[in-house]
């Protein structure tokens, strides 16, 4: 069931990179017919965002710092209960096979999906990508996302050149995903 999978976590503050990056790999993916799926661990209580708020979360409103921390917390209650990211993070492997790519801030969340993929022999590759440019917020998801950057596998340092970037992704395509 698991023969094709492969989890790799993305991780870094805030316009750090993540999202291009991770374009980057499904690019790269394509162009080799390989499976990928982009998942992060808080897409759930964005959608849940909607219903509670009657409005979408956008990185652009002038309440994103409060929106921040209202998904962070939330996430972590539903998660301090149901264990809501960790269920979805099986589920996720059980149905797409291939490439996984997982947004995940929080250290303790990304040692359980580690511990997950070993038990299940599913390769699984941290990097955290760092950028000068990238921004900082009070949420506990943000602000401690960078505090254990010496256990990645990989780390991208991303200058902000967006051909360097996809270059740097290219290449950890070609060493880990062929």
């Amino acid at each position: 069931m698991h023969d094709n999978n492969i989890v790799i976590i993305i991780n870094g503050k805030p316009q750090s990179g993540k999202d291009t990056f991770c374009k980057y790999i499904e690019e790269w993916c394509e162009q080799k017919e390989k499976d990928c799926t982009i998942w992060s661990t808080i897409d759930f209580e964005k959608e849940l965002f909607i219903d509670i708020t009657g409005r979408e979360y956008s990185p652009n409103s002038k309440t994103i710092e409060y929106d921040r921390a209202f998904l962070s917390e939330f996430k972590q209650l539903l998660n301090k209960y149901y264990d809501t990211t960790y269920e979805s993070f099986i589920n996720l492997i059980d149905f797409y096979p291939g490439v996984l790519l997982v947004h995940s801030r929080e250290w303790d969340e990304i040692l359980n999906f580690g511990i997950y993929c070993e038990e299940n022999n599913i390769p699984f590759i941290t990097i955290y990508i760092a950028n000068p440019n990238e921004k900082e917020y009070c949420n506990n998801s943000d602000k401690n996302c960078g505090k254990n950057i010496e256990k990645y596998d990989i780390i991208i340092h991303n200058d902000g050149k967006l051909e360097d970037l996809q270059r740097k992704a290219y290449e950890f395509c070609e060493q880990r995903l062929l």
